[in-house]
C-alpha cells in the first residue's frame, strides 16, 4: 500500500472513531456541561483527523493547503476546550471562569489568523505526502497551545496529588483522562513537518486510536463522564465504525452505494437493539430499586416494631414492679393497723 494512502486511512479511522465516541458520551448525558464540552473537543479533534485524511489524499498543493488550514481552524479551539474540561474535572470551573473565557477568546483569535497566509502557506513535499509550511502566526499559536497545555497537565497532576479524601472513582477518572491526553498530545509531533522536518505523521493517528482505547476503558470501568455502558452499545459502535469506513474502501460506485445502504440499515437495527436493551436494563434497575426500597421499608418497620416491643416490655416490667411495691406497702400497712 502507498504510504500516503496508509496515512490517509489511518487518519480516517481515527477521525470517525473520535466523533463516534464524542457523540456517545454526549448522548448519555446531553445536559451535563462536561459532556457538552467533551463533544466540542471531540468534534475539533475529528475535524483535524478527517481533514488530515483529505490532506493525505490530495495530489494538488492548493488542496493540501486548504485542508491543512481547516485542520488548524479546528485545532485552534483545543486549548480552550482542554482548559474548560480540566476546570470542570477538578471542580474549579466557577473559580477559573476568567481563564476559561480568556482561552476561548485567544482560540477565536488564532482561528481567525488561520485564514491568512501568515499562518501556513506553500507546501513541503515528502516521500509520504505534502505538508504546509508554517509561518510566523503558526509559531505564536504553538506558544499559546503549549502554555495552556502545561497549565492543564499541572492542574490535573496537582488534583491527583492532593486527592486524599476524594472519591476513588473520581481520581481514577482524572488519571485516565490525563493518560488519554498524554497519548493524544504525544502525536502532536506532526506539526514539525511544517518546519521542514521529515516525520511521517502516521504515528499521530495511531496514538490517537490508542488514546481512544484508554478513554473507552475508563468509560467502561470507571464511568468516566458519568457514562454507563453495556456490551451491546460497545459492539454496535464498533460495527458502525467499521461499516462507515467500508464505503471509502470500495472500488466502484455500486459497491460504495451498497456499503452506505448496509451502514444505514445497521444503524437503524443497532438503534432499535440498543433501545430495547436499555429498556430491559432500566426495567431491571427499577425492579432492583423497588426491592431495595421495600427492603428498607421492611427494615424500618421491623425497627419500629422492635422499639415498640421494647417500650411495651419495659412498661409492663415497670408496672409489675410498681404493683409489687404497692402490694408490699399494703401488707406493711395491714401489719401496722393490726398492732
Amino acid at each position: 500500500m502507498d504510504r500516503s494512502v496508509l496515512d490517509a486511512y489511518t487518519a480516517l479511522v481515527s477521525g470517525i472513531s473520535t466523533i463516534f465516541v464524542g457523540f456517545f458520551v454526549f448522548l448519555k448525558a446531553p445536559k451535563k456541561k462536561l459532556n457538552i464540552v467533551f463533544l466540542l473537543f471531540s468534534f475539533s479533534m475529528a475535524v483535524w483527523l478527517l481533514s488530515g485524511f483529505m490532506l493525505h489524499s490530495s495530489k494538488i498543493e492548493s488542496e493540501a493547503i486548504f485542508w491543512d488550514k481547516l485542520v488548524y481552524l479546528a485545532v485552534s479551539f483545543v486549548p480552550a476546550y482542554l482548559t474548560h474540561l480540566g476546570s470542570i474535572f477538578t471542580d474549579r470551573d466557577k473559580k477559573e471562569k476568567k481563564l476559561i473565557i480568556l482561552g476561548y477568546l485567544l482560540s477565536s483569535f488564532f482561528a481567525f489568523l488561520t485564514r491568512g497566509s501568515y499562518f501556513v502557506e506553500g507546501a513541503y513535499h515528502y516521500p509520504w505526502g505534502m505538508h504546509t509550511q508554517a509561518k510566523i502566526f503558526h509559531s505564536l499559536f504553538l506558544s499559546f497551545f503549549f502554555v495552556f497545555a502545561v497549565m492543564f497537565f499541572w492542574k490535573m497532576y496537582r488534583f491527583i496529588k492532593n486527592s486524599k479524601g476524594k472519591s476513588g472513582d473520581q481520581v481514577q477518572q482524572i488519571k485516565y483522562f490525563l493518560i488519554f491526553n498524554c497519548l493524544l498530545f504525544s502525536g502532536s509531533y506532526a506539526f514539525l513537518a511544517g518546519y521542514g522536518i521529515d516525520l511521517d505523521p502516521v504515528g499521530t493517528y495511531i496514538l490517537e486510536l490508542g488514546s481512544l482505547l484508554v478513554l473507552a476503558f475508563a468509560i467502561t470501568k470507571y464511568h468516566l463522564f458519568e457514562t454507563r455502558v453495556i456490551l451491546t452499545e460497545i459492539l454496535v459502535i464498533i460495527m458502525s465504525i467499521i461499516l462507515f469506513i467500508l464505503p471509502f474502501l470500495m472500488p466502484s460506485v455500486l459497491f460504495k452505494t451498497i456499503g452506505v445502504i448496509v451502514f444505514l440499515a445497521f444503524c437503524l437495527v443497532g438503534y432499535l437493539l440498543i433501545k430495547m436493551t436499555n429498556k430491559e436494563v432500566r426495567a431491571k434497575e427499577n425492579f432492583e430499586d423497588m426491592v431495595k426500597k421495600r427492603t428498607k421499608e421492611l427494615a424500618e418497620r421491623n425497627e419500629e416494631l422492635e422499639q415498640f416491643y421494647k417500650t411495651t416490655i419495659d412498661r409492663e416490667l415497670k408496672m409489675a414492679e410498681m404493683k409489687q411495691k404497692i402490694g408490699n406497702l399494703e401488707k406493711a400497712s395491714k401489719k401496722g393497723s393490726l398492732r
